[in-house]
Formats: C-alpha cells, structure tokens, sequence
C-alpha cells in the first residue's frame, strides 16, 4: 500500500491517495499503531474533504478518524467530530455521509457505554436510512444490521420488548 501511496503522489491522483491512505490507517489500527493511524486516517480525510464524499471515501476516512481517537482513549474527540460531521454532511444533503456520521455517533455512545445516546443516535439513522431517495439492496441490509444493533442495546438496557 505505501509504494501505491507513492505512485498515486507521484501522478497527483488525490483520491486514490486518499483511498490508499484510509487503507493504511485501517491496517495501522489493526496492527495496534493508533498513533500513526490517526495521522494517517487524517490525511485521508483532508483530501476527502477536498475532494469531497466521493463514493463514500469521506465519511470512511472519517470512521477511521473515530476510531483511532477510540483506540487512543480520546472518546470525547471522537464524539465531536462525529457529531460535526452528521451536521456537515446533513447541511451538504449528503444523504449517504449522513447516514455513515449517525453509524459513527453510535459506535461512539457505545465505546463511552452510553447506550441511552447510542440508542438516540441509531434511531436518528433509521430515520436517515429510510429517507434515502436512492435506496439499494445494501441500504437494506444496512437498515437489518442497525436493527439488529438496537436489539442489542435494548437487551443491554433491559429492554428486550422493544
């Protein structure tokens, strides 16, 4: 991935940069290096920012942001930048960054162990999810996953009705 990394520098392609540089942090954070991948997960999403949400690469980038801050302990970082980033990509229309913002705002409750907010925040994507104008076969199965994620919480919550 670096030697791509390079090759895309070196031709001055900024996304496929950025693809190759949200790759990286991902492999970082896998190989406990959340240091770097915070660094790494931010550049990428510098040039996503940039270059905007294309096919979702900002609000990847972004996830991995989060969860570097999540790994590094910095929950409260975290929440905020995935709190800005629901309204940015909300204030944008971007439906679809919207919707990966709020899935962000839920991992996050979770890591702080606020089911209470997690359970706010999955809702609010259900919501979002539901109202896309385009909606794929993985938006479904999207929408199956958070509902199973809630199902969780509720049973976490004591609350196995709902």
């Amino acid at each position: 991935s670096k030697q791509a990394l390079t090759v895309w520098r070196d031709i001055g392609i900024s996304k496929l940069e950025g693809v190759e540089l949200r790759c990286l942090a991902e492999w970082q954070l896998a190989d406990e290096q959340s240091e770097e991948a915070l660094k790494t997960a931010r550049a990428a999403l510098k040039i996503f920012e940039e270059v905007g949400n294309s096919k979702g690469w900002e609000a990847a980038s972004l996830a991995t942001v989060v969860r570097a801050h999540i790994k590094l302990e910095d929950i409260e970082s975290a929440l905020q930048l995935a709190k800005d980033a629901a309204r940015s990509f909300q204030s944008r229309a971007d439906e679809a960054g919207e919707v990966e913002a709020l899935r962000i705002l839920v991992e996050v409750h979770l890591a702080r162990d606020d089911r209470v907010a997690a359970l706010e925040a999955a809702e609010k994507c259900l919501d979002a999810v539901k109202d896309l104008s385009k909606r794929t076969k993985q938006n479904v199965k999207f929408e199956a996953s958070l509902l199973h994620t809630m199902a969780h919480i509720y049973v976490a919550e004591d609350q196995p009705s709902k």
